[in-house]
């Protein structure tokens, strides 16, 4: 907050001193219209950047959205939008013997336009195996480059904002995206990394199939890091 311009903070103590802390429909409105005001600023501080990779658009795109978080970025691929934020504490914590990294894959039913439960109760289920085995492909990549002797924690989270079905999962973007979130911050980390999907099609490698192509290939293989982290599946193959 006290980063924000200060035409905007006062804009924003405006339409809050106006209100009780009691929910009402004026605090209500006046909250929306501090978020416009704040959103509206991250936009103006946007930077974004785009280059067609494989036939289809990747954006990435810097803004003040989450200003406190050490790094952050919104990647779009096609219409598959990912949101990375990494965080590390300002001090170390005593008593460790590890180096304290928390990654966290999230996807939400809001992602493909759905909102689950009744009319009292919304709450997402436990997730689902892929997002755990996603979050897990961020992880392995993730830690072996970071300096294993740091005791400050780490928090990197990786949400799915929209999933566009018929063409591009999300695995691959939200590695991409957490290796940008962490190479723009000041967080110490050997990286970037890199990750793609190659599939087979008639004996044909094809680079990052859409969905429909990869019902037809008998290969699903991710590969990431630097070195290479594979997940593989589908049937056996021969040469």
């Amino acid at each position: 907050m006290n980063s924000l311009p200060l035409s905007v903070r006062t804009n924003i103590k405006a339409k809050e001193n106006g209100n009780t802390l009691r929910q009402s429909p004026k605090n209500s409105l006046a909250a929306k219209e501090a978020w416009l005001v704040v959103s509206q600023y991250a936009m103006q501080n946007t930077k974004r950047f785009e280059i067609m990779f494989h036939d289809r658009p990747l954006v990435v795109e810097f803004s003040n959205l989450t200003e406190q978080a050490n790094g952050s970025v919104i990647l779009k691929y096609g219409e598959t939008t990912i949101m990375a934020t990494a965080v590390m504490s300002e001090n170390a914590k005593e008593g460790l013997d590890h180096f304290p990294l928390m990654v966290d894959y999230e996807e939400k039913f809001y992602a493909v336009g759905k909102i689950l439960g009744g009319r009292f109760m919304r709450r997402e289920g436990r997730p689902s195996d892929e997002a755990v085995l996603n979050g897990r492909m961020v992880d392995r990549t993730l830690r072996p480059l970071f300096d294993h002797r740091i005791r400050n924690e780490v928090h990197v989270v990786v949400t799915a904002l929209s999933i566009e079905d018929e063409k591009n999962d999300p695995d691959v973007i939200g590695i991409l995206a957490a290796s940008l979130a962490l190479a723009t911050s000041d967080i110490p980390w050997n990286g970037p990394i890199g990750a793609i999907r190659i599939g087979r099609v008639n004996n044909n490698f094809v680079i990052n199939p859409v969905n429909g192509t990869k019902e037809e290939s008998d290969l699903d293989l991710v590969v990431c890091g630097k070195i290479g982290i594979g997940k593989r599946g589908r049937t056996k193959l021969s040469t």
